[in-house]
């Protein structure tokens, strides 16, 4: 007679199964909950941005009344047309040329803490709005640059760009020496457990935008990818000649004509565009293919910032790109690069004290100074008894 198995025997194979499925996804979200991921690249991308955005803003500030301000008058028929009611409350050809001019400073202030990680969500938070108000206050300027800057902005909102190379990062370290020192003040202490007590909840949000930002690029690409597959000159090769025979995309002509005078480079760097787009996701998945990616999409951001003439589309996209780069990578930059910026931040310092050091009225030959040599101050006679 051979023994069949219980119901509970049978069972045991589920039950465990079940259990390490539990297990493994607690240890998914401890994972989640208790470790910030992409730190290092969120720090580049708020850089990166930041200073991308920066010039932008430098650069147009001479011609801030013709591009969103009253002396672009030509586009006033678009005020009847604008989307929102508040969509040139600040900017726009209704508005005056010191409103526009004092919001205008506002926003490059605003970038500029940005950029430098200055309280840095609140620095966010104003740039978000006022670039997005002044680039919708005349569509006409509006290009995907714009809309890329508008959601990375979004997306920042929840991350910890601020981790790195900033200032809120000297500021909670020092924070975090007081605390430990024992110098920290009631204030400083009560807050440090308010915040030890939402840092689940900051670093849920900070891995979920880091991770919404990732999925929104991949599907950029593969988007523009499809999108191209679909013409003729991409699909046999020439679509990279065309644009770059327009004088309006040549800053470089002569430049321009050396990068289209032989067909091979033309048509691997028209494929290579496509693939490179269409496989980005997948390329992102595997260490060594993600170099291999990231390498394909600089080159061609980079030639297109130099050879059709738009330096600030191909930044900021490279921007975005910067959160696919490892952290190993970051922190050996950060290795190489920081003894030279503490030698030269040293040297400045000294220099900066040496001009501030009074300089001494000169002691007459044979005279004694009066100032003790220990540097103490002289002695006031006494008064005769």
């Amino acid at each position: 007679m051979t023994d069949t198995p219980t119901h509970t025997e049978a069972q045991r194979p589920a039950q465990g199964a079940a259990r390490q499925t539990a297990q493994q996804i607690r240890e998914a979200l401890d994972a989640v909950l208790t470790h910030r991921y992409g730190l290092w690249g969120a720090s580049f991308l708020r850089i990166l941005t930041g200073a991308t955005l920066l010039v932008q803003l430098v650069v147009n500030f001479p011609f801030r009344s013709y591009l969103w301000g009253p002396a672009a008058a030509w586009s006033q028929e678009l005020h009847a047309t604008a989307e929102f009611p508040f969509q040139r409350l600040i900017f726009g050809p209704t508005v005056s040329a010191t409103s526009v001019t004092v919001w205008y400073v506002v926003l490059i202030v605003a970038v500029g803490c940005f950029m430098v990680g200055w309280h840095t969500r609140l620095a966010t938070a104003l740039t978000l709005v006022l670039h997005t108000w002044m680039t919708f206050s005349d569509g006409i300027y509006l290009d995907q640059s714009d809309n890329f800057v508008r959601f990375v902005l979004v997306y920042a909102l929840g991350m910890c760009t601020w981790a790195h190379w900033s200032f809120d990062a000297r500021r909670v370290a020092r924070r975090q020496a007081a605390m430990e020192s024992g110098e920290a003040s009631a204030f400083t202490r009560r807050w440090s457990h308010v915040k030890d007590g939402m840092e689940p909840y900051v670093t849920a949000l900070h891995n979920a935008a880091l991770a919404g930002l990732a999925a929104h690029i991949c599907m950029i690409y593969v988007a523009s990818a499809m999108f191209k597959i679909q013409g003729d000159r991409w699909q046999n090769g020439t679509a990279v000649f065309s644009p770059l025979q327009i004088p309006h995309f040549s800053p470089f002509p002569e430049l321009s004509t050396l990068a289209t005078m032989w067909t091979l480079p033309v048509v691997v760097a028209t494929y290579l565009a496509v693939y490179a787009q269409l496989f980005f996701p997948l390329m992102m998945l595997h260490p060594v293919l993600r170099k291999v990616g990231l390498v394909a999409i600089i080159g061609m951001h980079a030639s297109i910032g130099v050879l059709m003439g738009l330096p600030f589309f191909s930044m900021l996209m490279l921007a975005g790109d910067s959160i696919f780069v490892s952290s190993r990578t970051y922190q050996r930059c950060d290795n190489a690069i920081r003894p030279v910026v503490n030698r030269v931040t040293a040297r400045l310092r000294r220099i900066f004290r040496r001009g501030k050091t009074p300089v001494r009225a000169a002691t007459p030959p044979g005279a004694t100074s009066s100032q003790p040599s220990d540097g103490r101050s002289p002695a006031q006679p006494q008064a005769p008894v």
